[in-house]
């Protein structure tokens, strides 16, 4: 798999991932298009047409975020990612440990006692 197509496959990866829902910052009118392409991308047998394709998609993708290519766009778009599933993971566990304390039996250990989250 050349990178092109490793990056695609990430991105693709990505809106599976979240249900294929948008990816932060971009209208969704570009997300439609863009599920659209790589559906098709993966259903082309020919494996020279796919790449073409994805070529294409990235030419795509590179105008509208401003001549960038898709490697800078993916190294910008991990950490956001990351920071943004880092976020919902710590709201979660924040709602999970106050649930835990409304307990009226519940018995914190003594590492919960002192920690500060």
């Amino acid at each position: 798999m050349g990178k092109l197509e490793l990056i695609i496959d990430k991105l693709n990866e990505y809106l599976i991932k979240r249900g294929l829902q948008k990816i932060p910052g971009t209208p969704m009118d570009l997300d439609t298009l863009y599920e659209s392409a790589l559906r098709s991308i993966w259903k082309q047998p020919d494996v020279e047409k796919r790449e073409n394709m994805a070529i294409e998609i990235a030419s795509a993708l590179r105008k509208y975020f401003g001549g960038k290519n898709l490697e800078e766009v993916y190294r910008e778009l991990i950490p956001k990612l990351n920071a943004e599933e880092e976020a919902v993971k710590n709201k979660a566990d924040q709602k999970a440990r106050e649930e835990k304390l409304k307990d009226p039996n519940y018995v914190p250990s003594f590492d919960e006692l002192f920690d500060n989250k």
